[in-house]
């Protein structure tokens, strides 16, 4: 998968945690196929191909890990945003539709983006953004660094 290539342990955890957690979703789409008589296999959405995609060409990226990170981060993000809007949509549907226990899974199931989606910013503002805006303030140089200056203006 490319994961060895992450940079720093949180955010490796965070990325193995992302796709551990996206497996029990998907499991529990299944069960919900099930429920419904009808088979999710092979439905494919070309939207999360595309995220799918970049994250694949970011990991197999050249160059400074940490930016590196947080272009995968900003990807996982723009997943974790599109999950949180499909699960919301459908556990409307299923609401709608009288199928109660397909919506509870539903909404346990967007609880946990939700709070996947959480700890990605957090991580993002704990440690990637800062480590990227180090190595870009490097590069600039000067008295200040650019990590600084970002610091400075809060």
């Amino acid at each position: 998968q490319g994961i060895e290539r992450v940079g720093h342990p949180a955010r490796k955890e965070a990325i193995t945690r992302h796709y551990r957690q996206s497996s029990q979703e998907i499991e529990r789409l299944e069960r919900v196929g099930r429920e419904l008589h009808c088979s999710i296999d092979g439905v494919q959405c070309g939207a999360v191909e595309g995220f799918v995609e970049r994250l694949e060409e970011y990991f197999r990226a050249a160059g400074v890990p940490a930016v590196r990170d947080a272009a995968l981060l900003a990807v996982l993000q723009q997943i974790q945003r599109y999950e949180i809007s499909t699960y919301q949509r459908a556990a409307e549907l299923a609401q709608l539709l009288g199928l109660h226990d397909i919506h509870r899974q539903l909404l346990d199931t967007l609880r946990e983006v939700e709070n996947q989606a959480s700890t990605l910013n957090d991580i993002a503002v704990r440690f990637i953004y800062p480590d990227a805006l180090q190595v870009a303030g490097e590069s600039v140089g000067g008295d200040m660094n650019l990590l600084e200056r970002v610091s400075y203006r809060r």
